[in-house]
């Protein structure tokens, strides 16, 4: 029951309900590591959730979504912790056990897929690697661990990848062949100027 009161002073009282009370906390839908290989850097974990939260402390929001991302500079298992607009709180665990301290114990870069992506006569190409890598000279860096390269002609490129660790660095060749070029359409005879 809630009292109202007029400007003049009169009160009445009114009889309300509140039935949609959210008590349902918010749940953990995906975890990512990422690198997820032996490191001496950091590691970010990007934590994903079902429904929209408050951010927790020392986290950044990932968009689009429901995300959230933390990074450690040490092996760690733990329960994190997060709370959804209504205040209900939800955990998940993380753990992390290959920050090492010796750059010759981390695994150097790998290459885990590459795409070819056909546009017109040309060919996209999206590499994907296992953890942060130096500038790759001559292509765009996507997001942490996808590069690409618009290749107008068929050609082998080798390209270099160097970790922030210390690893030895790898090579990746990369052959693109599938750039078929059209020759341009030939003019056929017509009667002109009849």
């Amino acid at each position: 029951m809630i009292a109202l009161r007029d400007h003049v002073g009169n009160v009445s009282t009114t009889n309300f309900t509140i039935s949609n009370i959210d008590t349902t906390p918010p749940e953990a839908v995906t975890v990512v590591y990422f690198p997820k290989v032996p490191t001496t850097q950091s590691v970010k974990v990007t934590i994903t959730v079902n429904e929209q939260i408050q951010l927790p402390d020392s986290a950044t929001r990932v968009l689009p979504g429901f995300s959230f991302a933390k990074t450690f500079v040490d092996n760690v298992s733990e329960q994190v912790g997060f709370r959804d607009l209504a205040g209900n709180e939800g955990v998940t665990g993380i753990s992390i056990n290959w920050i090492v301290d010796d750059p010759m114990y981390a695994t150097p870069p790998q290459v885990e897929n590459v795409t070819k992506i056909q546009t017109g006569e040309y060919i996209i190409v999206f590499v994907e690697v296992s953890k942060p890598v130096e500038h790759i000279p001559g292509w765009i860096q996507e997001d942490e661990s996808t590069w690409s390269k618009l290749f107008t002609e068929n050609q082998e490129e080798i390209i270099i990848l160097k970790d922030f660790d210390g690893s030895p660095p790898v090579s990746e060749n990369i052959i693109v062949t599938e750039i078929i070029h059209l020759p341009p359409p030939r003019a056929t005879g017509g009667n002109i100027g009849q």
